[in-house]
C-alpha cells in the first residue's frame, strides 16, 4: 500500500514536470502548430526537468526501500510467525474501523439536520460494505471473464493452426 502511494507520487511528479501547463487564454492566442517549432531553450529546460524529476523519483524509491525493509518486511515476518495474534488484531481493527465509520456517518447525518441516530450510521456502513463487496465481485468477474476469453482464443488459435497444418499436432504426453 505504501509502495503504491509512493509510486503514485512519483508518477504524478513526472506528469507535472513534463505535461504542458498552459492556461486557456494562452491556448487561444497560440497557433495549433506552435509545438512543431524548434526552440533550443525548451530542449535545455526539458533536460533540466528530466534530471530534477529523476532525482525526485530516486529519492522516493530510496525511501520506499528503506520503509519496506525496516517496517513492512519485519511486520510481515511477525504475521507469518504469529498468525493467531494478527487475526485477533485484524478483527479488532475491522471492528474499530466499523465504529469509526458509524460515528462519522452519524455526524454527517446530524450536520444535515437529520433526526436519525446510530441506526442511520449503521445503515450507511452496511450500504458502504455492500457497495464495496459488489464492486470487488464485479471486478473479479470481469478479470475471470477476460482470462477465460484469452484462454478460449488461444485454444481456438492453436486448433486453427494445427488443422491448417502450420503447427504439428503433439504426440501423446
Amino acid at each position: 500500500m505504501i509502495e503504491s502511494m509512493l509510486l503514485f507520487a512519483g508518477i504524478t511528479t513526472i506528469f507535472q514536470r513534463f505535461l504542458p501547463q498552459t492556461k486557456q487564454t494562452e491556448l487561444s492566442e497560440q497557433s495549433f502548430m506552435v509545438h512543431m517549432q524548434k526552440d533550443s531553450r525548451s530542449v535545455i529546460k526539458t533536460i533540466i526537468k528530466l534530471v530534477i524529476t529523476s532525482y525526485q523519483v530516486i529519492i522516493i524509491i530510496i525511501f520506499a526501500v528503506i520503509l519496506s525493509n525496516t517496517l513492512l518486511l519485519p511486520v510481515y515476518l511477525l504475521q507469518i510467525s504469529f498468525p493467531g495474534f494478527f487475526a485477533v488484531l485484524f478483527a479488532a481493527g475491522l471492528g474499530l474501523l466499523g465504529l469509526f465509520y458509524t460515528r462519522q456517518y452519524v455526524h454527517v447525518s446530524q450536520a444535515q439536520h437529520s433526526r436519525s441516530g446510530i441506526v442511520s450510521g449503521m445503515s450507511f456502513l452496511g450500504f458502504r460494505i455492500l457497495k464495496n463487496t459488489l464492486f470487488i465481485l464485479s471486478i473479479l468477474c470481469i478479470v475471470i471473464g477476460a482470462l477465460i476469453g484469452i484462454a478460449f482464443m488461444a485454444n481456438f488459435n492453436v486448433n486453427l493452426l494445427e488443422n491448417s497444418g502450420i503447427l504439428m499436432k503433439p504426440g501423446a504426453l
